[in-house]
């Protein structure tokens, strides 16, 4: 190596330092190698950003906000502006007097009432006239404002429900995402108990040869070793791809590649400080007032009474107050520019064969199916809550009954390989004592992950 150096680089001489660059750079490319760790908050905020379902509900959730701003712009005046622009020309003399003379005071003179106004002549010709008209108009519902305002509240109420939806498909993935960290880490844990009880077992091969050789032992007992090893390597291996999937499948739910290796995960110990409730009662109660499916179904239900409300009141005639403003620009001399009205429109469609009787009718019959439909959704989650409290308190149970077995487990094994070092027991037995405290290992760690993904669906059960 230092010849190869000498030859390629003649100046400068290689010194010391030159040798600890290449070590130094890789040094500086393992530590910015380092993958970044996420825990079980950050990753359920990344993988809420990222869902595209949640992002499609993000959009229907503010499209249910714009349309209930859409219909209270509906209760506040009507302001209309038009303008016109017209070249008037007319290849005849228009009877501008009996036209306009009706819609005009009278002038002054015999007959009249007392009134002055413009002269307006019998004919007029209307050739060349550039006019313009400008109109304002400003309409405010009276009556309408009363079913106006209960269209408006179930549009809000629809928001809301689509709100609570949003928040209920927000902790759906919060369970996968903690479920998923849960996998991960009882995947790694198993894998640690298959390599533990791989390196156990070699050391039980290496021994068990060992008195083979010395004639203490027969063939069949280093076989029985030799095949209880390749079963551990086997749970080894399992175990190590177990834990390979479950991380791809957790970079998935986050929106990355499951190849990737820039990322790690803290183990979610969070989790196992999560209080409990210990009344099923109180439990239920409290999913009653913060389950999101719950709270859905309740604005559901009171947008549904609104509309049933607004039909029954469309029934009702319309009555609207109007005032217009129109200017006239450009017409002959003797004609009044500006022009004001005011009035009040009524409206009422008398006869209409039963569609607003059947619109009202059929809003009345949504209305009772969303009653009842808070009703089942009450009922699921008390079932929910009752049995996921049920089976966190089980999982808490053989959490308690794996660590009492591995106790007794290990002191079995210590026994039994102090026995087979003195001569008073078998290959068979120790064998047997050892695949007995692995399985106490396994049911312990399954016991414990158990345990957490059923204080994971309580917490969800609750809405908490």
């Amino acid at each position: 190596m230092r010849r190869e150096i000498i030859t390629v680089r003649t100046t400068p001489k290689p010194t010391a330092l030159m040798f600890l660059l290449p070590a130094l750079a890789v040094a500086g490319s393992a530590s910015a190698a380092q993958p970044r760790v996420l825990t079980l908050d950050q990753a359920v905020r990344q993988a809420i950003a990222q869902n595209p379902r949640l992002r499609g509900a993000r959009s229907a959730t503010a499209s249910q906000g714009d349309q209930a701003l859409s219909v209270r712009g509906h209760l506040l005046p009507l302001v209309d502006v038009s303008m016109m622009y017209s070249d008037v020309n007319s290849p005849e003399d228009v009877q501008i007097g009996e036209l306009l003379g009706p819609f005009l005071p009278k002038p002054s003179g015999a007959g009249a009432s007392g009134q002055s106004g413009p002269s307006i002549p019998s004919e007029l010709p209307l050739k060349g006239i550039q006019a313009g008209l400008g109109t304002v108009t400003v309409a405010q519902p009276l009556l309408g404002l009363w079913h106006l305002s209960h269209d408006y509240a179930a549009a809000s109420d629809q928001a809301d429900s689509a709100q609570d939806d949003l928040r209920a498909a927000e902790a759906d993935l919060r369970e996968q995402v903690e479920d998923g960290f849960i996998a991960l880490f009882e995947a790694r844990a198993l894998r640690g108990i298959a390599q533990a009880s791989y390196d156990q077992l070699g050391d039980q091969l290496r021994l068990t040869d060992a008195k083979f050789k010395d004639g203490v032992l027969t063939r069949a007992d280093v076989l029985r070793v030799q095949v209880a090893v390749a079963n551990a390597d086997q749970q080894r291996i399992q175990a190590g791809v177990q834990e390979d999937v479950a991380r791809a499948a957790l970079l998935t739910l986050l929106g990355m590649s499951p190849e990737t290796t820039e990322v790690d995960f803290a183990e979610p110990t969070d989790l196992e400080r999560r209080p409990i409730p210990t009344d099923v009662t109180d439990a239920e109660s409290f999913a009653d007032q913060h389950r999101a499916e719950i709270q859905s179904a309740q604005a559901g239900q009171s947008a549904a009474h609104h509309a049933f409300v607004s039909s029954e009141l469309k029934i009702l005639p319309e009555i609207n107050a109007s005032a217009t403003y129109i200017r006239v620009q450009g017409m002959p001399a003797g004609l009044p520019p500006d022009y004001f009205m005011v009035g009040v429109n009524l409206d009422w469609p008398i006869w209409e064969w039963g569609a607003s009787y059947y619109a009202a009718r059929a809003a009345s019959e949504r209305d009772d199916a969303a009653t009842a439909r808070v009703d089942g959704v009450r009922d699921q989650v008390a079932l929910e809550v009752h049995r996921r409290l049920r089976e966190e308190r089980a999982a808490a149970n053989a959490v308690t009954v794996a660590q009492d077995a591995i106790a007794q487990a290990e002191e079995a094994f210590r026994v039994t390989e102090a026995m087979v070092r003195a001569g008073s027991a078998t290959t068979t037995d120790l064998l047997d004592a050892q695949s007995a405290l692995t399985q106490a290992r396994l049911n312990l760690v399954r016991a414990k992950y158990q345990d957490l993904r059923a204080r994971s669906a309580l917490t969800r059960a609750l809405g908490a």
